[in-house]
């Protein structure tokens, strides 16, 4: 069996795996196992694994036509460690971009396409705009290969992180215990995706959650959990092909008028106002502030 079929029978049985674990133990049981936008997750699904797969073959066929690097000590480790070690520093990478689109306005608006659904479970994880996917892929790809990982390696751990990140976001109240830190669950990645004031901009991690407590991104409040999720105002559009052309459309809408009309030049002829230190858990970069379709 190829890579690429590999790829498909793991996103499939993965999928399946988490509809039993949701009605077995869900974090909310009253939670619609059918939301209005599912068959938006749906496509957003197919089109997943069709991209996975595509990868998977291409990775695995790597070896026979990328350029030759040289003997690489990395590739002499066994394949677990590699893998193991591919998993973590792919989601390092993609920990500090994770965090870019939450922080820059142009890349929010892709982002944003993520966190638009209000309840959040195993289908939402498929619900990536393609400029995103491409952009993560080519981010943590790129350097795992100059650094001399073997492409059997690769291919192992990119998808087991995909897939991975269905259960993710399933809808289960399992925190793993004291593993919880240092090990990415769904009860930690949901408050990522909630609007609760105190959860937003947090939990960037989607393997290792020891990332984010490094680094003070961490919010994992025990014994609660999120009271709602998605955008905090705005709107979504809703279908999967307003939704690929939703960055763009703000990408290419008109700035906003300069606040106080006819005040503005003389306001801008006396200088710009001093800079307000920022609040504790205010972005300075906030797209909240500059979009109009805040996040969770």
């Amino acid at each position: 069996m190829n890579e690429a079929a590999q790829t498909v029978l793991t996103f499939v049985a993965m999928g399946g795996l988490c509809v039993l674990l949701e009605r077995l133990w869900p974090q909310d049981p009253a939670a619609p196992r059918w939301r209005t936008d599912s068959l938006t997750d749906v496509l957003y699904f197919a089109l997943r694994i069709a991209l996975s797969a595509g990868l998977a073959l291409a990775t695995g066929l790597a070896g026979n036509s990328l350029p030759e690097q040289g003997p690489s000590w990395v590739a002499t480790l066994p394949l677990a460690v590699q893998v193991v070690a591919v998993l973590f520093l792919s989601d390092f990478i993609q920990y500090w971009a994770h965090m870019a689109m939450h922080r820059l306005k142009p890349l929010w608006h892709v982002h944003a396409v993520h966190h638009s659904p209000e309840a959040v479970d195993w289908l939402v994880a498929a619900r990536v705009h393609p400029f995103e996917l491409a952009a993560n892929k080519a981010a943590a790809a790129v350097p795992l290969y100059l650094i001399g990982f073997s492409p059997a390696s690769i291919a192992v751990a990119v998808p087991l992180a995909a897939t991975y990140s269905l259960l993710l976001h399933s809808n289960l109240w399992w925190s793993y215990g004291p593993l919880g830190y240092v090990i990415a669950s769904p009860a930690f990645h949901r408050w990522h995706h909630s609007s609760d004031p105190a959860a937003r901009d947090k939990n960037y991690a989607q393997t290792f959650s020891f990332i984010d407590f490094a680094f003070g991104t961490a919010y994992f409040p025990r014994g609660r959990k999120p009271e709602r999720y998605g955008l905090v105002s705005g709107e979504m559009p809703p279908g999967i092909w307003r939704q690929f052309l939703y960055p763009i459309r703000m990408w290419l809408a008109p700035a906003p008028p300069a606040p106080g009309g006819d005040q503005a030049p003389a306001r801008a002829a006396a200088g710009p106002r001093p800079r307000r230190s920022a609040r504790p858990n205010q972005r300075l970069a906030s797209p909240d502030a500059v979009t109009g379709v805040p996040h969770g």
